[in-house]
């Protein structure tokens, strides 16, 4: 029998009083929907945890016909300062906002296990304070931008998505990275050969991507 999640409800509204608050995990959770406009009061806010959550309303501020955590992800959550941001295992659509470039002291962003479509915006190549990026099982499209190769990024999970296109310069900078994950997307052409230049990589997984072509690469 699955554990009832807790219920957080109009007291959880009194947090956007706390401007000093630097971490905040909510995760696991039935609260009450206001808590997401009381969020861009958090001046300070650093880390947030908003994974596997549902409304304990009946109408749901994003969807009408469910308490999930759905609809497009809020404006209210991309607090400046902010540098873990955990919002997978939800039921968040429509695309990536390009204000996440905005937020530059990211290190870990994780939205992983939602419907979120179209196209990584390109904005994402602001984020060069990166060390964990979890964008896998969505349903995201089109290419990884080439800007996006930042070199203290250590794991990168894009699997499970319908990405396309080829993989140029995409991690050619990131030379810190442990592990990159790529399974299950479209991928065209040639593994490329700087990939074994990447010192640092101990786990690479491209599988069930027939379109990629291996090639002899360089490890070092």
């Amino acid at each position: 029998m699955p554990q009832r999640k807790s219920m957080l409800t109009e007291s959880i509204d009194r947090l956007s009083n706390l401007r000093n608050l630097e971490a905040l995990d909510l995760s696991d959770n039935s609260f009450d929907r206001k808590i997401l406009s009381s969020l861009s009061r958090l001046s300070s806010l650093k880390y947030l945890r908003l994974d596997d959550i549902v409304f304990s309303e009946r109408k749901n501020y994003f969807n009408n016909n469910s308490n999930e955590f759905s609809g497009t992800i809020p404006s209210s959550l991309f607090v400046s300062p902010l540098r873990f941001l955990d919002i997978s295992n939800n039921s968040l659509s429509g695309r990536i906002p390009t204000s996440l470039g905005n937020m530059t002291m990211l290190s870990h962003v994780s939205m992983s296990i939602n419907q979120l479509e179209g196209p990584i915006p390109v904005e994402i190549c602001n984020l060069d304070n990166l060390l964990l990026l979890d964008l896998s099982e969505n349903k995201l499209s089109g290419s990884v931008p080439s800007c996006f190769n930042p070199s203290d990024i250590r794991h990168v999970y894009l699997n499970n998505n319908q990405l396309e296109g080829e993989l140029t310069y995409a991690f050619y900078n990131s030379s810190s990275m442990v592990l990159l994950d790529l399974r299950e997307n479209k991928f065209t052409g040639s593994i490329p050969q700087w990939i074994g230049t990447l010192s640092s990589m101990r786990i690479i997984l491209l599988g069930d991507m027939s379109y990629l072509r291996c090639i002899e690469a360089r490890w070092d």
